[in-house]
């Protein structure tokens, strides 16, 4: 693939049609992005999820001059070989109580969470496969071990995530502001992700 013809793999709306998050591959990498809908001045968010081709020693500063998304370097991530791209129906997003953060699973296993605070103190966001602080992801081995635990412990959170797989809910629309024709489990699980005030759950 072309790198500066990015693939858009998902994306997805908040219930409240204020935020729209979406998955992209470019060819080298895929990274998760969060706008809004609302306020043109807000800055949108990015978060680096996984390479695509093989991790280089050094970061390559064409990359930066060509309005390239950064590939990580071999220090900066767990897995310093190539992976691969993910299919649509690999990918589930699920979004915080307020509708300004949120978390990438694959499957049933959570890969990376943009939280409301990302771009603050340089902290993008949390990544499964990132070693090291790098310019577009953090390590996630403490912050989403806990989040997951906690969701698991407050929610039989896995469950939902299992339904999702097994049945393939998705919003009517990519677009779609709403989240009708069945999505409602992930209706149901829309409060379950972290506030600035804490853990919040609202599973039935």
């Amino acid at each position: 693939m072309n790198p500066i013809t990015p693939k858009v793999l998902y994306q997805e709306a908040n219930p409240y049609g204020s935020f729209t998050a979406f998955l992209e591959d470019d060819g080298r990498t895929i990274y998760l992005y969060l706008q809004s809908h609302n306020n043109p001045e807000w800055p949108m968010k990015t978060l680096w999820v996984r390479n695509l081709i093989d991790a280089p020693d050094a970061r390559v500063e064409e990359d930066f001059d060509a309005g390239l998304a950064p590939v990580l370097t071999k220090s900066e991530i767990t897995e310093p070989k190539a992976q691969s791209s993910l299919k649509e129906d690999q990918i589930h997003f699920i979004w915080s109580e307020e509708g300004d953060a949120v978390a990438l699973f694959v499957e049933e296993e959570l890969q990376a969470y943009l939280p409301s605070w990302s771009g603050i103190k340089g902290i993008h966001g949390y990544a499964k496969f990132a070693k090291e602080e790098a310019p577009t992801a953090s390590p996630s081995s403490d912050q989403m071990k806990w989040i997951w635990s906690s969701l698991s412990e407050l929610c039989a959170f896995g469950s939902v995530i299992s339904d999702l797989v097994s049945t393939g809910a998705r919003p009517a629309s990519k677009s779609s502001s709403t989240r009708a024709s069945g999505a409602s489990i992930k209706l149901r699980t829309q409060s379950v992700f972290m506030g600035h005030s804490g853990l919040l759950c609202d599973c039935k």
